[in-house]
């Protein structure tokens, strides 16, 4: 049996909200934003649910906002007037009625109304939030409420994103029909009409494995058509197919999902996971973009973005990457850009894997990463 915890408006406990723990929050629509006393980590799982009706200029509605009276610079341009949106850092997103989110910084979680003033508002949201860390034990409202366009169930039956599970995480603005392509730690994007994909982002917590698994889809947010069209198996090399379908004549729309998949588990006779065989650990500074080629005990940093002292500080094995087919995985462990797996070992390239590094920002960061493989 749940218990919900009544915080009245504007009080911050200054506590974490413990994994799989709930509470109950009233959210007024005549203040920018209702402190919450939740502390939560980039990265962490918010469930919310809420309901109610807010009136603010000439709109009234409920938490998926509405459109009429003004708004004009509210924190989400492209989410409607009157909305439940969320905040941590500096960082917004859309809610509404259901969502299931991560965190997109450390700090505190503040909810508010998606408007820019706030003197002629009246009524509140009732919002419900349920923390599920990176994968803890507590149940979550999807194992027991699945509905259309919101996470479906993994094979086992527990929500993405933690214990025996991986994940590939995406985000764009679609305005037309779009096919990604996911293989290996690169996705690719096949656009099929109407507008190209604008703003996008994605994340892997590990590569989608070079052997047949199960996949799920968890549809975060969305408006139109979101599936698997296609499952990685050995006879399209092991590549997932997601169709992104925005039909809708109304412009476009900001979609999130997670595909994910059960860790692949491999037998060393005791019935335990095996370790990976081999490690290749690098460490160094990286201005715009580099490759780093990796085969057998050799590292090479390519430098062809342009960039101003990108350099090595430390390229380690444990053991050689072997000259035949092997399944990697890539854990990124510092560094504010992206890390990728851009080419997997096999004969075609004589076994070598090339891990690509992106930063988009001013000057040089440093980056460290792992790439295992068995």
């Amino acid at each position: 049996m749940r218990s919900f915890v009544a915080i009245v408006v504007g009080h911050a406990l200054g506590a974490a909200l413990a994994a799989g723990e709930e509470r109950t929050l009233q959210v007024r629509a005549d203040q920018r934003w209702t402190s919450t006393g939740i502390y939560v980590r980039a990265g962490e799982r918010i469930e919310f649910r809420a309901d109610g009706r807010v009136s603010w200029g000439s709109g009234r509605g409920g938490p998926e906002g509405g459109s009429g009276g003004g708004g004009y610079f509210r924190p989400l341009d492209e989410a409607p007037v009157g909305a439940l949106i969320g905040s941590v850092g500096q960082q917004f997103f859309f809610i509404g009625e259901r969502a299931s989110v991560r965190s997109p910084d450390d700090g505190e979680l503040r909810l508010g109304i998606n408007d820019d003033k706030f003197s002629d508002n009246e009524g509140f949201f009732r919002v419900e939030v349920q923390t599920g860390g990176r994968g803890g034990s507590g149940s979550s409202w999807w194992d027991d409420e699945p509905s259309y366009g919101r996470p479906t169930r993994p094979p086992s039956g527990r929500p993405s994103y933690g214990g025996n599970y991986e994940s590939f995480w995406w985000r764009g603005r679609v305005d037309g029909s779009d096919h990604l392509i996911v293989q290996g730690q690169s996705l690719r994007v096949k656009h099929e009409d109407k507008l190209p994909i604008q703003s996008q982002d994605y994340k892997f917590s590990s590569a989608l494995p070079r052997q047949e698994v199960d996949v799920g889809l968890n549809v975060i947010r969305a408006r139109g058509r979101v599936e698997v069209v296609e499952r990685p198996s050995r006879r399209n090399d092991y590549t997932a197919v997601i169709l992104v379908d925005d039909s809708d004549d109304n412009g476009a729309f900001d979609y999130e999902l997670e595909l994910f998949w059960e860790k692949p588990r491999h037998s060393s006779g005791g019935g335990n996971e095996r370790a990976f065989d081999g490690v290749f650990r690098f460490r160094g500074r990286v201005d715009k973009g580099v490759s780093v080629e990796i085969q057998g005990r050799t590292s090479r940093l390519v430098d062809d973005a342009g960039g101003d002292g990108s350099s090595a500080q430390s390229a380690n094995f444990t053991e050689a990457l072997p000259s035949k087919d092997v399944v990697v995985s890539l854990r990124k462990i510092r560094g504010r850009g992206r890390v990728s797996l851009v080419q997997s070992p096999e004969r075609s390239n004589g076994y070598t894997a090339i891990v690509r590094i992106e930063d988009d920002s001013s000057g040089a960061d440093t980056y460290e990463f792992e790439l295992g493989w068995y």
